[in-house]
């Protein structure tokens, strides 16, 4: 966040404050608190910067045709066996693929490549 915004939103908080509020909120107003621990998702992805998604997407253009597949239907949230009947081939061999998508990715389960990558699908 800001220097000047982190400030505003500082004093502000200070002014606002009542007996009523949670301890977070009286800890943010005191300054206890790092501000930036409470920055709501959609503010964070904001300040994602370009240099991080041109990394992902040149981690994405990695991926090979078939490991691209994979990596689209487990971000939409198929089951590796739904994956494998859609393309026609064996479980294990989806499997493999999404392991490979992991490794070129750098995540460790489904969660974090849904998390990380989702806007990057199609």
């Amino acid at each position: 966040m800001a220097y000047w915004a982190e400030r505003l939103f500082r004093f502000k908080a200070k002014s606002d404050i009542s007996k009523s509020a949670s301890l977070p909120e009286r800890q943010l107003a005191q300054g206890e608190r790092e501000v930036t621990n409470d920055i709501p998702k959609g503010l964070k992805e904001l300040e994602e910067s370009e240099e991080e998604r041109q990394q992902a997407q040149s981690r994405i253009a990695q991926l090979t045709a078939k490991e691209k597949l994979v990596f689209d239907f487990l971000v939409e949230g198929y089951t590796i066996k739904e994956i494998a009947k859609r393309l026609g081939i064996s479980y294990s061999t989806v499997n493999t693929h999404m392991n490979a998508v992991y490794r070129k990715l750098g995540v460790n389960t489904r969660s974090q490549l849904i998390i990380c990558y989702r806007q990057y699908s199609k």
